[in-house]
């Protein structure tokens, strides 16, 4: 019988195991029993180990996060993998059009940045939407008139940098609750 979720089973795991996890674009695949796999860097009695939360399929939200800010990206994919989101991501707006064109990505949620280099978030969202994408959309800016744009551009919320964890899931899930209400 598998855990239930949100169980969590320590596991030894070797040191390239874990970079590879943290520094990975996407978060771990399915396992033999459907569930996630998400993994946080710790070490007990000097040992490198990880803790290993694992989710049920709920859980697998998929989130595509674009921001030019490479810190920013690895740091909101670490957080939204430990929380169980399926996390992809770019630091280009013209990749990001390009592989929600392509199908490569089919997010149900996408978190843009407002100012990027080439496309700026909202011209993004709407080549996005164009090209047939679905998928919620939170503006994430440090302006301070983040909201007016947002609403003016179709984004379905907005989320003010810097922001706590709990405010970052919150917007998340106001975001997919008013696409689906559409």
């Amino acid at each position: 019988m598998p855990p239930s979720p949100g169980a969590f089973i320590a596991a030894s795991i070797e040191q390239p195991v874990i970079e590879k996890i943290l520094t990975s674009a996407v978060c771990l695949p399915q396992t033999p029993l459907g569930m996630r796999t998400f993994h946080r860097r710790r070490q007990v009695d000097g040992m490198p180990i990880a803790d290993v939360r694992v989710w049920g399929e709920s859980m697998s939200t998929h989130v595509f996060l674009v921001d030019d800010e490479e810190d920013f990206l690895l740091s909101t994919n670490l957080l939204l993998g430990l929380e169980g989101f399926q996390v992809t991501f770019t630091a280009s707006s013209v990749d990001a059009v390009a592989r929600v064109r392509d199908g490569q990505v089919d997010p149900d949620v996408v978190l843009l940045d407002h100012r990027m280099p080439v496309l700026t978030g909202p011209a993004a969202l709407a080549q996005m939407r164009a090209a047939g994408m679905q998928a919620a959309a939170v503006l994430v800016s440090a302006m301070r008139d983040i909201e007016s744009v947002a609403q003016a551009h179709g984004f379905d919320a907005h989320l003010a940098k810097p922001f706590s964890v709990s405010q970052l899931l919150q917007r998340i899930d106001q975001a997919i609750s008013a696409r689906r209400a559409r």
